[in-house]
């Protein structure tokens, strides 16, 4: 777990990120609601703490949470401008909020639901129905995932913003394609993006890893190649792909397309 600060300082504390975890950010400026939401949440999830909505949107940027917990009253920005905020941004916008609050106003929840809050609950936290909440908010997000399949035409049902976030990716990729050292960094920074931005964003367009995403497109790519008879041996067009080992390759290219390759005579 990370608790940040209002002015962005990181504190670890002793719970840590659990690997397979969904991870929850909690923005709440009141300690004991603070502690009570991460306490309860950490059964399940991996928990970030900021500790005001500068900072939680800040938090939410860099770690990209499988959900957002945030209190609405809150010094330097309030829950309903950090909602707003989430949902126009193109790496946050579908991720599950909650909103707390302790005025129990059908305004106040009306402006909530208005501007996309999944939930809304009132104070005194329920810890029970917070953590089946959020239990429930994060299998939806899982379904919700769009199938986008490898051989469709980039950018089927995406927004715009993600066309061009998935051309600049295919783009970046193909110009190291024969790169094996290439990593998932070295195409976060091609893309302007953070790693954690990158996993999220291929997480909800192709539903693959980094890694996966990297794997595929070499494979497709030597698939392209043996059908134009580019290649003058399997060695080559390991090499072409990013493959340093030509047995390797065609173990790989085998279990993906259940057939070993073949140089064209």
């Amino acid at each position: 777990m990370i608790n940040i600060g209002p002015n962005g300082e990181q504190n670890q504390s002793i719970q840590g990120a659990s690997l397979g975890k969904d991870r929850v950010l909690v923005v709440e400026d009141n300690p004991n609601d603070a502690e009570l939401l991460s306490t309860t949440l950490a059964q399940s999830f991996t928990v970030d703490i900021a500790m005001d909505g500068e900072s939680g949107f800040q938090a939410a940027l860099e770690i990209v949470p499988d959900c957002i917990i945030s209190d609405v009253m809150m010094p330097r920005m309030s829950g309903f401008t950090l909602l707003k905020k989430i949902r126009s941004h193109p790496d946050l916008s579908v991720i599950p909020v909650i909103l707390l609050t302790a005025l129990d106003e059908p305004l106040d929840k009306i402006h909530g639901y208005d501007l996309l809050a999944d939930l809304y609950f009132t104070k005194p936290i329920d810890t029970n129905e917070i953590l089946a909440a959020v239990k429930s908010l994060t299998r939806l997000g899982q379904n919700r995932k769009p199938d986008v399949q490898p051989e469709k035409t980039p950018g089927t049902g995406i927004t715009e913003l993600d066309q061009v976030f998935l051309r600049k990716l295919l783009n970046a990729l193909h110009e190291n394609i024969d790169n094996p050292d290439l990593k998932v960094d070295d195409l976060a920074r091609s893309c302007h993006v953070t790693r954690r931005q990158l996993e999220r964003r291929l997480k909800k367009l192709e539903r693959l890893t980094p890694g996966e995403y990297i794997r595929q497109v070499r494979l497709e790519q030597a698939r392209k190649l043996l059908e134009a008879g580019v290649p003058s041996s399997i060695a080559d067009l390991a090499q072409r792909v990013g493959f340093r080992d030509a047995k390797h390759f065609s173990k790989i290219f085998k279990s993906f397309y259940g057939v070993q390759p073949t140089i064209q005579n």
